[in-house]
C-alpha cells in the first residue's frame, strides 16, 4: 500500500479512537444525570403505584402494580422488558431521553 493509503488508515484509526472517547464521556454524563433525576423519578413512579429501584448507578428497574417490569440502563439508553431471556430484546432511546422521561412515559401508558 502507498503512503496515501497509510494516511487514510491512520486517520480512520484516530477517528475511531475519538468516537470511543466521546462515547465514554456521553455514557458517564447519562449515568450522572440519571443519578440526579432518580429521586424525582422515584416519587413520580410512587404517585402512579409504581416502584422505581436503583440497583446500581447504571441499572434501574421500574415495576408496575399490574406486574410488568422495565429494566432501564441510562448509560447506553436501553430499555429491556423481558428478564427471562439471557439476551432479551431491547429498545434504544434517543439521546435526549432521561430516566425521568422514561418514568413519565410509563406512567402515561400504564
Amino acid at each position: 500500500m502507498g503512503e496515501a493509503a497509510d494516511d487514510m488508515i491512520e486517520q480512520e484509526i484516530e477517528r475511531w479512537k475519538q468516537e470511543a472517547v466521546d462515547d465514554k464521556v456521553q455514557r458517564a454524563s447519562n449515568r450522572d444525570l440519571a443519578g440526579k433525576l432518580y429521586n424525582e423519578a422515584r416519587l413520580l413512579a410512587m404517585q402512579h403505584q409504581m416502584i422505581l429501584i436503583a440497583f446500581t448507578e447504571t441499572h434501574y428497574q421500574l415495576r408496575s402494580s399490574n406486574g410488568w417490569i422495565l429494566n432501564i440502563y441510562p448509560c447506553n439508553r436501553r430499555l429491556y422488558f423481558d428478564r427471562k431471556h439471557k439476551t432479551p430484546p431491547y429498545l434504544r432511546l434517543p439521546d435526549e431521553w432521561t430516566l425521568l422521561d422514561v418514568v413519565k412515559a410509563a406512567t402515561q401508558g400504564a
